[in-house]
């Protein structure tokens, strides 16, 4: 094992060894620290956007959180719409806001 900086640098046999202890595939580890990574990302930048609200999505009942809400679209012609980023699970979904509020419900 070698540091970098703040980082911590594991051989590719270490990860083999430690895959094979818990029966998964090189790949299939990479795949999960991958995903453990594309989260921890998504929530620094969930917490740094704003307070995000919480709402229900009416027909399915999954809770997501607003992040932002009258965003401009910039395509010439259609500056009046306007949109809701919304977040739920690791991604962000955009919407129209009027059609937003049909959808969903705040909590």
């Amino acid at each position: 094992m070698m540091t970098k900086g703040k980082y911590l640098i594991l051989p590719r046999h270490y990860l083999e060894e430690y895959a094979s202890l818990v029966g998964k595939t090189y790949w299939q580890l990479l795949d999960e620290i991958k995903r453990s990574i594309n989260k921890e990302i998504a929530m620094i930048t969930f917490k740094a956007l704003s307070d995000p609200v919480k709402y229900v999505h009416l027909k399915t009942g999954n809770e997501y959180y607003v992040m932002k809400r009258d965003i401009i679209e910039c395509t010439n012609g259609r500056e009046e719409k306007k949109y809701v980023l919304y977040y739920r699970d690791g991604k962000f979904f955009c919407r129209e806001q009027e059609e937003f509020d049909q959808k969903f419900k705040e909590l």
